[in-house]
């Protein structure tokens, strides 16, 4: 027997003679505590990383509501020393009135409603409409390559630069609301519509 085999044959003191495979059960045995150890630090570290990103959240939420009470506070202030003009500026306190007014008497979620309308069935022509001419340029290359400059140049106009126009073709009733709407989505639908079908060739 060689010294080395009869030094692992002797063991370790009070435990009796160490079988072959036991260093390497040792081994396994250590490598399972640096991996549970290892997991717990990252755990450790998670934490804490999570409560100085509360701690950030919360502080960056604080100085936002400081300066928009900051700015609320310039903007009455310069209402009631004059310095701005109530007419044109008007004022936090005279907004906040306001709001209560139509809150209590009801006008402000009846004209809600309306609006949302007017906007949901806008949105929904300008789809419907936008898709349909999308669907029907990637179909026929002739007109696309005939109307796309001038869908183009419709796309870069401001919207609220043809309100004027639309008071005057369908005046200030349900009908210039929903074409405005229409208009603000049919240019979009319809890129988005003849893209997606020209992409899936």
């Amino acid at each position: 027997m060689s010294a080395d085999y009869a030094e692992a044959a002797r063991g370790l003191p009070g435990q009796g003679p160490a079988t072959p495979g036991e260093p390497v059960l040792r081994r396994d045995a250590q490598g399972r505590d640096s991996a549970l150890a290892a997991a717990a630090a990252a755990r450790a570290g998670y934490a804490r990383a999570r409560r100085r990103a509360r701690s950030r959240t919360g502080w960056v939420i604080a100085a936002q509501l400081v300066l928009v009470v900051s700015i609320l506070a310039l903007w009455q202030y310069g209402v009631d020393t004059k310095f701005l003009n109530a007419f044109l500026f008007g004022s936090p306190s005279a907004i906040w009135k306001f709001l209560v007014k139509g809150a209590l008497d009801g006008s402000m979620f009846h004209d809600m409603y309306v609006t949302s309308g007017e906007t949901v069935l806008g949105f929904l022509l300008g789809n419907l409409i936008g898709a349909t001419v999308g669907l029907a340029l990637w179909y026929s290359p002739f007109f696309e390559r005939v109307f796309t400059p001038f869908i183009m140049a419709l796309g870069s106009i401001p919207i609220i630069a043809l309100a004027p126009l639309v008071i005057v073709w369908a005046g200030t009733g349900l009908a210039s609301k929903v074409l405005m709407s229409t208009l603000s989505v049919v240019v979009v639908a319809l890129l988005a519509a003849f893209d997606g079908a020209r992409n899936s060739d």
